[in-house]
C-alpha cells in the first residue's frame, strides 16, 4: 500500500514538474514577443516627430512594459522554487531582459514629465544656452569641490590628532605635531567657512561668477601646499568680499534673535480668556462692590 501511495506522489510531482515547465515555456514566448513589440514602439517613440503621435507611442509603450512587469513578478516567484534548477538560467536571462527595458522606460517617463514646451523644459533649456549661467554654475562646481577637498584634509589631521592622543608614550615631537596639526584644522577651517559663504553670495546673486574665477589659483595653491613649511598664501585673499560678509553674518544673527525673542515673549492671554478672568476676579473699588459693603 506504502510503495503505491510513493509511486502516486512522485506521478503527481513529476506531473506538476511537466506542467511548471510547460508554464514557463508558454512564458518565456510571450516575454520574447513583447519585447520585441516595446522595442519596435521605443523606436517610433524616438523618432516620432508630432506630439500627438509620440503621446501615443508613449502609452502603447507603457502597456507593454507593464506585461513585462508581470512577467518577471512570476519569474521572481518561480526562481525561489527548487523545482527550476534547468531552466534558472533562462529565467534569469529573461528578468534581467525585462528590467533594462524597465530602465529604457524610466527614460521615456522622465522626458514625458519635462516636455520641452512645458515651464520647467523651457528653463533648463534657457540655462544650458545661457553662457552666464554655464559660468555660474561652473563657479559653484568649484566652490563645492574645494569644500569637499578642505573637509577631507580636515578629517585626515583630526584623524592624526586622535592617534597622537592615543599614543601612551608622551613625547615633546608628538606634542609639536598635534599643535600642528590644529593649526592646519583652524586654517582649513576659516578656509571652507569664507568658500561656503562665497557660495551664498553667489547664490544670491550678489557676486559675479568672474570673481571666483579670479580666486582659483589662489585657493588650488592653498588646498595642495597650504601645509608645506614654504608655504606663502596670500592674507587678503577674501579682502574684497568681507562687507557681504558681514552683511551675511547679521543676517543670520538677526534672524536667531528674532526667534529667540519670539520664544521668549510672554504670551498674551486670548480675548474671549482675558475676559472671563476680568470675570472671575473680586470687584474692589467697583461701585457694586461699594454698595454690598
Amino acid at each position: 500500500f506504502f510503495c503505491f501511495v510513493q509511486r502516486g506522489e512522485q506521478t503527481q510531482k513529476m506531473g506538476d514538474k511537466r506542467k511548471l515547465a510547460g508554464e514557463i515555456e508558454r512564458t518565456v514566448k510571450q516575454i520574447n514577443d513583447h519585447s520585441e513589440a516595446f522595442e519596435e514602439i521605443w523606436e517610433k517613440v524616438q523618432s516620432a516627430s508630432n506630439p500627438n503621435q509620440k503621446e501615443k507611442y508613449e502609452a502603447d509603450l507603457k502597456k507593454e512594459i507593464k506585461k513585462l512587469q508581470r512577467f518577471r513578478d512570476s519569474i521572481k516567484t518561480w526562481l525561489t522554487s527548487p523545482e527550476v534548477k534547468t531552466q534558472k538560467p533562462l529565467l534569469l536571462e529573461k528578468r534581467k531582459q525585462i528590467e533594462k527595458q524597465m530602465e529604457k522606460f524610466k527614460i521615456v517617463e522622465k522626458e514625458t514629465k519635462t516636455k520641452a514646451y512645458s515651464k520647467e523644459g523651457l528653463l533648463r533649456l534657457a540655462q544650458k544656452e545661457d553662457p552666464a549661467e554655464k559660468e555660474r554654475q561652473a563657479a559653484r562646481d568649484f566652490l563645492n569641490s574645494c569644500v569637499d577637498r578642505l573637509n577631507l584634509l580636515v578629517d585626515k589631521c583630526e584623524a592624526e590628532v586622535e592617534l597622537l592622543q592615543k599614543n601612551k608614550k608622551k613625547n615633546p615631537k608628538d606634542a609639536r605635531r598635534s599643535d600642528e596639526l590644529q593649526e592646519h584644522i583652524e586654517k582649513h577651517k576659516f578656509h571652507i567657512d569664507k568658500l561656503e559663504m562665497l557660495l551664498r553670495l553667489l547664490d544670491n546673486e550678489s557676486i559675479e561668477a568672474e570673481q571666483i574665477n579670479e580666486l582659483k589659483d589662489d585657493v588650488e595653491y592653498y588646498i595642495t601646499d597650504g601645509t608645506e613649511p614654504d608655504f606663502c598664501g596670500n592674507d587678503d585673499l577674501y579682502e574684497e568680499f568681507e562687507e557681504l560678509f558681514s552683511q551675511l553674518e547679521f543676517n543670520v544673527v538677526d534672524s536667531t534673535d528674532h526667534k529667540e525673542k519670539e520664544k521668549e515673549a510672554p504670551k498674551e492671554d486670548p480675548p474671549a480668556t482675558a475676559a472671563a478672568s476680568a470675570a472671575a476676579a473680586p470687584a474692589t473699588g467697583t461701585p457694586a462692590a461699594t454698595a454690598a459693603t
